[in-house]
């Protein structure tokens, strides 16, 4: 699906203030593709792409250097390579329920909660190898989210090992069971 023959005021829900658009919500619209002028869109504060079939985001992205919320999770992105040093102002990332292999070393400089899960929820991806000391310590690196439930379940990467990627479904007593 694509927003191309749509009218830019059609599409998903906005908030305006002041003639600028400040927040966009295109989540659930079954859209694969986000346009490059999205970059444009300078005094965006919340950005919601989340539950489409988006694979790659453009680089415009790191534009929005008024971003606070990046909400891109149940997808298919695989490759994250936004700056997320220009992101500044963000305070709240959801990747959860990716492919995403790699973060942007830029991270550990955003003000993120690492004890917020609401912050950084970044479960069920394929981050296992290079992964930044600072994200380690996120509390949400292993959470993803079911219908604003938070659900946790252990980042498995000795699976990294085997092209076996993410969370598996087991429970702490299981991994209690086999470390002892």
């Amino acid at each position: 699906s694509s927003l191309k023959n749509k009218a830019p005021i059609s599409i998903g829900q906005q908030v305006w203030q002041n003639g600028r658009l400040i927040k966009l919500n295109i989540s659930n619209s079954n859209i694969s593709y986000i346009p490059k002028n999205i970059g444009q869109l300078k005094q965006l504060k919340l950005l919601s792409l989340y539950s489409n079939k988006i694979d790659k985001l453009p680089q415009s992205i790191e534009n929005l250097i008024n971003l606070k919320e990046l909400l891109i999770n149940d997808n298919n992105i695989v490759d994250f390579s936004i700056n997320l040093d220009k992101l500044s102002k963000l305070t709240s990332l959801h990747i959860h329920n990716n492919q995403i292999e790699k973060i942007n070393n830029g991270i550990c400089s955003l003000k993120l909660n690492k004890n917020n899960l609401n912050s950084f929820l970044a479960g069920n991806n394929r981050l296992c190898d290079n992964l930044d000391l600072c994200i380690e310590k996120f509390l949400g690196l292993d959470y993803s989210s079911n219908n604003n439930d938070i659900v946790y379940s252990p980042q498995n990467c000795i699976n990294c090992n085997e092209k076996k990627y993410g969370i598996e479904n087991t429970n702490d007593q299981d991994i209690l069971d086999k470390n002892q």
